[in-house]
């Protein structure tokens, strides 16, 4: 779900995050019913601590979840299991992280 809202700039108010079939789609990746998901996203302390967080992420470096920190190496995005073992090796290069 953080995803698909890091994808999107806020809707004006007023505005939907989502079509109702968008929302029925990505409740079901969610796990989660069509009326809980809005009652999540509609949330003001959830829309909050999601621009919060995002914030901190940006400012961290990452611009695309997961974000990961190995020895010290900051890795934006997905990882392979052999990507993690040399980043924790030491042995990665950090300009060749994923981002």
């Amino acid at each position: 779900m953080r995803q698909y809202l890091l994808q999107r700039e806020p809707p004006l108010a007023g505005e939907a995050w989502f079509s109702s079939k968008e929302l029925e789609s990505i409740a079901r990746i969610a796990g989660m019913t069509p009326s809980v998901l809005r009652a999540c996203i509609d949330a003001p302390e959830i829309r909050g601590q999601i621009e919060q967080d995002t914030e901190i992420a940006l400012r961290l470096g990452f611009d695309k979840p997961p974000a990961f920190v190995a020895a010290g190496v900051p890795l934006s995005g997905m990882q392979s299991a052999e990507q993690l073992a040399e980043a924790l090796s030491g042995k990665s290069d950090p300009a060749l992280s994923v981002r």
